[in-house]
């Protein structure tokens, strides 16, 4: 039983690198649609659209109108300088 658990969060994991590294490598900002044709002999669009719904609750994508937007903070210079700034409150 832990080996199947085990190895459906590596699937989930897997997925969610390929969402991510779609959204990133996409020229224009992709729609859910343009995803799915992209990744769709890897993944269903229930999938897809279940993945998309965990990077938008944390925050890495935003949605606006049926656009996908990343926003993660991943670039090296950027993180330093998040760790540098001050915060507002």
């Amino acid at each position: 039983m832990m080996i199947i658990k085990n190895h459906l969060i590596a699937k989930m994991r897997i997925d969610r690198m390929l969402i991510v590294k779609a959204i990133k490598e996409s020229k224009d900002y992709p729609t859910i649609d343009e995803l799915h044709a992209k990744l769709k002999n890897v993944m269903t669009r229930h999938v897809l659209v279940s993945h998309i719904g965990l990077l938008e609750g944390t925050n890495k994508i935003i949605i606006d109108g049926d656009r996908i937007v990343w926003t993660a903070a991943d670039n090296p210079k950027l993180k330093e300088l998040l760790k540098k700034s001050v915060r507002v409150r």
